[in-house]
């Protein structure tokens, strides 16, 4: 079943090359914009912050693995990718070259052949089908996640942001939300720290099995197993 639906993926890649020189990590992600807002006003994430993937469970619109999709080699990814949509401010491409980056990671990281070449199959088609998105997704995901605040407002809103990140996701490490939110003083500053922040505290994302629910389940550590982002 894995063969023939990595099959069809490449099929359908090929035909798309073939017809426009079709580049599967690229081509209108650099189009794709993040949150606007009109003059005078500048995109801020909203409050309270919420990170929630469904995995890997449909990519490009596409379902992969669905039965097995709690296991998949590259749900650290998918969750990652997920939840940097979510990041107002952020570059689509960017968030697809981390995740790329992150597939090759992981699969890199196996000493097995067998479990490696399964790996690189199931990595492969999610990067291809997550290439052939359009810009919808990640609009959506901006457009629900960024408000827009006076520009004079806006920097003490970020420090905001960033000392709820550290109360709820590292409180122990809270100290160092105020010399960190002093460093978000544009939105691309603080979605390239908000970045960072998720990369560090993965458990920030919360794993949400069905997509049609609403109710997070808590990630079990081996979600994060032989990763880097």
């Amino acid at each position: 079943m894995t063969k023939l639906l990595f099959g069809l993926a490449l099929s359908i890649l090929l035909t798309a090359s073939a017809a426009q020189e079709f580049d599967p990590m690229s081509g209108v992600k650099e189009a794709c914009k993040p949150h606007v807002c009109s003059e005078g006003y500048q995109p801020v994430p909203k409050l309270p912050l919420n990170f929630t993937s469904s995995g890997c469970n449909s990519i490009g619109g596409i379902s992969t693995f669905r039965m097995e999709a709690r296991h998949e080699p590259g749900l650290p990814c998918c969750h990652m990718r997920a939840a940097c949509y979510q990041i107002c401010g952020m570059s689509m491409k960017k968030c697809d070259d981390i995740f790329k980056k992150c597939n090759d990671s992981i699969c890199d990281s196996i000493e097995d052949e067998a479990v490696k070449e399964k790996c690189v199959t199931a990595t492969s088609m999610h990067n291809m089908l997550a290439g052939m998105m359009d810009c919808g997704p990640f609009e959506h995901q901006q457009h629900n996640n960024c408000g827009c605040m006076e520009k004079s407002k806006a920097l003490s809103w970020n420090k905001k942001v960033i000392h709820e990140f550290y109360a709820k996701y590292a409180r122990h490490q809270l100290d160092k939300a105020e010399n960190l939110g002093a460093k978000a003083d544009t939105t691309s500053n603080l979605a390239n720290l908000m970045l960072k922040l998720i990369q560090k505290y993965p458990k920030s994302i919360a794993y949400i099995n069905d997509p049609g629910s609403d109710a997070p389940k808590e990630m079990g550590m081996d979600d994060f197993d032989n990763y880097e982002f």
